[in-house]
């Protein structure tokens, strides 16, 4: 584009500007930016579908044979690794919608009643079958039909399809903010029976932010109710200084049991004579002796410190953030998190196993690696085995499976072997307040039921 004018230098150069500014905003707008301009296409999406009160249960779209616009190529959008994972799968519905541009009883597509679409319509509706879309991101539900009486018949509930879908999309400048969706029309399912679906599109504007809106998905019931801070932080505080005062009398009392049992044995045998032993005493040669399975319960206490930290960690990450707004980016988020912190599972694991005396601490630190991982692996194997079966979307796929495995391996097997190393080298074997007795108390046995 050459400007023709030569006196005015900066006019030509300011409009040239503004005509590049408009190509690169023309060249952004879409989904991807959450942006439209008027008239630009609105892809709708279909996700899945399923019964109301099994939410878990989820099937394709396409599972009941309802029909679809043929004239458009059907394509699938991009998914992540979380997606995956909790099985979503958007399809293009074939809806056509052009940003700010109403649409009355528009044809979408059409199909015939047989007894095979009949008897799979019937049963989904008798199990009150939902199905959930996707507009710019925007989740929306509406049911696939209702059981109810027909007009002027005396006989009873039948299975009605709605065959209308009514949207109604609030905008706010170039964003979508709000999308509502009700069906309308049912039509009795009846054998040979020709039904055409149909769709209306209403655009409202409205003052509301593009960043509030997702507001309106969260549990508003749950946030009208004003939060006490101060009694809050009045009580936790409270609960801490009692906790350390109790540990304080704790400790004067047994810092003298402390120094003595740390003696050698016959020092702690000519002590003993002038006195008495009652209660935990008795036993405290023993409670800080090699426990059986050492191995095993190193793994397990590193294990249980890393879910300790990622529960945390993932319920302030979600606090922080807007992780809701995302598809999938919550299981995307604990997953990361559970492969970083498993440097925390080696270190615990690893200072615990050495501090007991542990001699093989390679074997110590694969089966933390493999103990957690292994048995949810061995879960998720059996439950994708059943969803394969009953042919369900909620089945993960193999590349889900071997992008999970890639992150155990490259990621958190590394960690642990790091943490494990640092947890071994930063502690010193046997350092515990009560020296431990070479052998164990013998402890009567009993029978099962006293």
């Amino acid at each position: 584009w050459h400007c023709p004018c030569t006196g005015m230098h900066s006019s030509c150069m300011a409009a040239r500007t503004g005509f590049i500014l408009s190509l690169i905003t023309l060249s952004h707008a879409g989904e991807s930016t959450h942006k439209y301009t008027q008239g630009e296409e609105v892809t709708v999406w279909v996700n899945k579908i399923g019964p109301f009160h099994n939410p878990q249960e989820t099937y394709s779209y396409d599972s009941l044979g309802l029909c679809k616009d043929d004239t458009k190529s059907e394509k699938q959008k991009s998914k992540g690794l979380g997606a995956m994972l909790t099985g979503d799968n958007l399809v293009d519905s074939g809806m056509s919608i052009q940003f700010r541009t109403p649409v009355e009883n528009r044809v979408f597509c059409s199909m015939d009643l047989d007894g095979d679409n009949i008897g799979k319509l019937s049963g989904a509706i008798e199990q009150h079958f939902w199905y959930q879309m996707f507009i710019d991101d925007l989740p929306v539900w509406g049911m696939v039909g209702e059981l109810m009486k027909a007009e002027g018949s005396e006989e009873g509930e039948q299975a009605f399809i709605y065959t209308h879908k009514s949207f109604s999309i609030s905008w706010n400048h170039r964003h979508i903010i709000e999308i509502n969706l009700t069906s309308e029309k049912p039509v009795a399912l009846v054998n040979g029976k020709k039904i055409t679906f149909t769709y209306s599109v209403q655009w409202t504007s409205t003052q509301k932010r593009f960043s509030q809106r997702f507001e309106r998905y969260l549990d508003s019931d749950f946030f009208e109710h004003k939060i006490h801070w101060f009694s809050v932080f009045n009580s936790v505080m409270m609960v801490v200084f009692l906790c350390g005062l109790v540990s304080l009398i704790l400790m004067r009392v047994l810092r003298s049991d402390y120094t003595r049992y740390s003696l050698d044995d016959e020092e702690i045998e000519m002590d003993r004579i002038g006195g008495d032993e009652t209660g935990w005493k008795l036993v405290h040669g023993d409670v800080f002796a090699q426990p059986r399975f050492l191995e095993l319960y190193a793994s397990l206490v590193g294990t249980g410190y890393q879910l300790f930290v990622l529960t945390f960690s993932g319920i302030f990450i979600c606090l922080i953030g807007s992780l809701h707004t995302m598809r999938g980016s919550i299981a995307s988020m604990l997953l990361i998190c559970y492969a970083l912190t498993s440097i925390v599972s080696g270190y615990t694991g690893g200072s615990f196993y050495k501090r007991y005396g542990g001699k093989y601490w390679k074997n110590q630190m694969v089966l933390s690696g493999v103990l957690f991982p292994g048995a949810v692996l061995s879960i998720i194997v059996v439950l994708n085995m059943a969803a394969i079966m009953y042919e369900s979307q909620a089945a993960v796929s193999l590349k889900a499976l071997f992008a999970v495995v890639g992150i155990w391996l490259f990621v958190s097997m590394p960690l642990l072997f790091f943490g494990t190393l640092f947890g071994k080298n930063m502690t010193d074997e046997l350092d515990f307040p009560c020296r431990p007795a070479k052998y164990r108390r013998p402890i009567p046995a009993k029978q099962w039921f006293t």
